[in-house]
């Protein structure tokens, strides 16, 4: 699988793709379960959203610059990346390939079991970047 590289300033981290499209996925579904909490990236999420319909490997920017310049938007993604990772967790050690194909379609991707140890560690690495 193809690599993206996400930004903040001078910082750059190279990101596995589907890590990143689970993430994104992930994040949208989580905010839309809670209406008016995550109010501040909403149109930021509707973005990346947008972004992984026109998916091509190693295209992925989530324009991290925006985000890290918004101390409202930078916290938000900061609890809205917890709570990913909280609701990860029910799936044990692995999420199933049938959940994340079904909640995290994207066009040419098709996932596998996905060890959640590896969507923590990119979520981890993403919040370091947004310092």
């Amino acid at each position: 699988m193809a690599t993206s590289i996400q930004t903040v300033g001078e910082r750059a981290e190279a990101f596995n793709d589907l890590d990143l499209i689970a993430i994104v996925r992930l994040l949208g579904q989580e905010a839309a379960a809670r209406p008016g909490e995550y109010s501040a990236i909403t149109a930021v999420l509707a973005r990346w959203e947008r972004n992984l319909a026109a998916y091509g490997p190693g295209t992925i920017d989530l324009n991290f610059n925006d985000l890290a310049s918004s101390d409202k938007r930078r916290s938000e993604l900061i609890l809205l990346l917890a709570a990913v990772d909280k609701g990860v967790g029910q799936f044990g050690k692995t999420i199933p390939s049938s959940v994340l194909n079904d909640r995290c379609a994207v066009p040419g991707v098709t996932f596998q079991d996905y060890p959640i140890s590896l969507l923590r560690l990119a979520m981890t690495r993403l919040r370091g970047l947004l310092g």
